[in-house]
């Protein structure tokens, strides 16, 4: 009985035990879990549709590298890899300070970082390309040079002393629109506003841009929402305005900016006005004479009277030769004497006083003859002033 008893509990626990084992087949839905996953992983091929964004970004999806040419040869003393790193450079006026190549004080300072002073002076160059250690004949090939190893130079450097170079009125008119080109295709490439930034500052600098850089800068300024980015955008129509205006593209880039809603428009748009009013002396010939005789003919008028030949007559029984007479002055009777000009003096302050007559003390002396256009052009004064940077950025 208890043997029986025994095996009971015995086959029961082993039954009990076995359980789990008849459950196993129970799993196979683990098998699922990858059908799960893999669609899951489908969605990835849509990563693509960002490559959509360059046809709105300003950076100008035409704008592509610019080969450059390695220099013929190298600046004899100028050693870029050292020579940039003593460069300071700001927001605002780019290079501002060389710090000495051996003691690393300041050895020159060019300007504070301000927009009003930042344009390059012909000291300032001179200055600064010495104490670089660059000759006047070596900026072409100093500029190659920087450009060729733009990857492993410190590349804002590079570009502020591109913009030095770029203000530089004697260029090469070759190698000035070449670092126009190469400077946008900074702006156009490079991922990191702060050198964006210094192309468009270094283009702003320039003694002198072309229609393809204006016409890139304009764009920025009407797809660029960033107000830090696009602060020297202003400063590019403040010195390039009458440049502008000689290439003929004053009314359409000025329609363009002021459709765009921007903290710096007003400044944009007052450069371009004061350049379309800042128009050059005339060169055209002189306005014509009103009194039908030659300009050398005619003498100076005397203060508060009229010419004196005009006004005297011959003298009694002396024939004036042919050749002498005054064009308007024949010795006839005062009605012959032709009428003024509009706006000039009456006839009969013109005439003279008989012979052995003294003029009446109560007559008033006759006013000048004027032989001028009554709309002639006063002379501009140069009131243009700087506009408002904004602000800092």
């Amino acid at each position: 009985m208890n043997r029986n008893h025994l095996f009971g509990v015995f086959l029961v626990s082993c039954l009990v035990m076995a359980g789990p084992a008849f459950a196993a087949p129970t799993p196979p839905p683990k098998a699922s879990t990858p059908i799960v996953t893999a669609p899951a992983a489908k969605p990835a091929p849509s990563a693509p549709k960002p490559a959509t964004a360059p046809t709105e970004d300003p950076a100008l999806s035409e704008v592509e590298e610019v080969f450059v040419e390695p220099p013929e040869r190298l600046p004899e003393n100028f050693q870029p890899e050292v020579d940039l790193k003593r460069v300071s450079i700001g927001n605002q006026a780019g290079l501002l300070k060389i710090f000495h190549r051996e003691t690393g004080k300041e050895a020159y300072f060019r300007t504070l970082d301000d927009c009003n002073t930042a344009w390059f002076t012909p000291e300032q160059r001179q200055a600064i390309f010495a104490e670089l250690g660059l000759a006047a004949d070596e900026l072409e090939l100093a500029a190659r040079q920087v450009m060729v190893d733009y990857p492993k130079l410190p590349k804002r450097a590079v570009l502020a002393f591109l913009g030095a170079i770029g203000s530089e009125p004697t260029l090469n008119p070759e190698l000035q629109a070449l670092l126009q080109r190469y400077l946008a295709a900074r702006f156009a490439i490079e991922k990191d506003n702060i050198l964006r930034r210094q192309a468009l500052l270094s283009l702003a600098l320039m003694h002198r841009v072309d229609a393809q850089t204006i016409e890139m800068v304009t764009r920025v300024f009407e797809t660029e929402s960033n107000l830090w980015l696009t602060f020297p955008v202003q400063m590019f129509f403040q010195h390039h305005a009458c440049t502008i205006r000689k290439l003929a593209l004053l009314n359409v880039i000025r329609e363009r900016a002021r459709l765009v809603a921007s903290l710096y428009t007003e400044n944009v748009l007052k450069s371009l006005d004061e350049a379309s009013e800042s128009q050059e002396p005339s060169e055209g010939p002189a306005p014509p004479d009103t009194t039908g005789a030659p300009a050398e003919a005619t003498p100076p008028p005397t203060e508060g009277g009229p010419a004196s030949e005009p006004a005297q007559p011959p003298a009694a029984g002396e024939s004036t030769p042919p050749e002498s007479t005054p064009p308007d002055s024949t010795g006839a009777p005062a009605e012959a004497t032709p009428p003024p000009t509009e706006g000039g003096p009456a006839s009969e302050p013109a005439q003279p006083p008989a012979a052995g007559e003294s003029t009446p003390p109560e007559s008033t002396p006759p006013a000048p003859r004027v032989e001028f256009s009554p709309e002639t052009e006063k002379p501009q004064t140069d009131k243009t002033t700087p506009p408002s940077s904004g602000g800092s950025p």
